[in-house]
């Protein structure tokens, strides 16, 4: 069993690459939001610094 598991491993190697560079890519470089509230964004926003914006909507 587990030698078919190795060959098909082996066979399948280039997908098992991309496979792991993406899901490694999504653990390590996602981040949580670092802005908590309004307010909070509101003087992020006037602090004078460049600010990223990101908004997601599931609907």
């Amino acid at each position: 069993m587990l030698n078919k598991i190795w060959q098909w491993v082996r066979g399948n190697a280039v997908f098992v690459i991309i496979l792991l560079l993406l899901t490694g890519g999504f653990v390590f470089l996602k981040q949580d939001s670092s802005v908590a509230s309004v307010a909070e964004l509101d003087a992020a926003l006037q602090n004078g610094r460049p600010v990223v914006l990101d908004f997601f909507s599931n609907t």
